[in-house]
């Protein structure tokens, strides 16, 4: 995702279970790496997360760059989240 220059970012991240009964409660997590690139492209820092499905993180963009504005964030999902008992 691009940022907004000058604003004040912060982002969420939520797990939903790609499938579940109607009536279960939704299990596993959501496994990944948060990164944030300055205008040059430049890798300013990451963070990796463990987010439990139904539920949601909140991450400030300026703490993922390391004190620096970032200009991209990207999220990148780990080969086994989703599953469960992660």
């Amino acid at each position: 995702m691009t940022l907004v220059p000058g604003t004040s970012s912060i982002v969420r991240v939520g797990a939903v279970p790609s499938a579940r009964g109607e009536d279960a409660a939704p299990t596993g997590t959501f496994t990944g790496t948060l990164r944030a690139y300055g205008a040059d492209g430049v890798l300013l820092g990451e963070t990796g997360l463990a987010v439990e499905a139904g539920t949601t993180v909140s991450l400030d963009a300026l703490e993922i760059g390391g004190g620096n504005e970032p200009a991209v964030l990207t999220l990148d999902a780990s080969e086994t989240s989703g599953r469960s008992g992660q």
